[in-house]
């Protein structure tokens, strides 16, 4: 194999589990900052999430298209800069929230399982 071919690859590769595992720290990261942030919105005990699972989220991002994975760069980007709920702001951050969702339930099955 020529030298060119195989950075070519080397770096399909790497942008393919770069993405992959993009979307999965980050995944990961919001699991964790989510129940700190916007706990004052969720009243004890039902605040969403399940304990993250690295494994399952890398091997269901491989069934995920290009198109799901900006979907869920774009929601991670909106979940991201949601500003921090409280009991106050509990409407405007649900609808906020809703909003980023928004097309979450439009990925390929199988896709993003964590």
């Amino acid at each position: 194999m020529r030298p060119i071919v195989r950075i070519g690859l080397l770096s399909v590769l790497v942008w393919v589990t770069g993405c992959q595992l993009d979307v999965c720290k980050r995944a990961e990261q919001l699991n964790t900052d989510f129940p700190t942030r916007h706990a004052a919105c969720f009243a004890e005990g039902t605040l969403p999430g399940q304990p993250f699972d690295g494994k399952a989220c890398s091997s269901s991002m491989r069934v995920c298209s290009r198109d799901d994975e900006q979907a869920l760069q774009r929601y991670l980007d909106c979940v991201e800069t949601l500003p921090v709920c409280t009991t106050d702001t509990r409407a405007a951050f649900t609808e906020k929230f809703l909003a980023c969702a928004s097309g979450m339930n439009q990925l390929s099955d199988g896709c993003f399982r964590p």
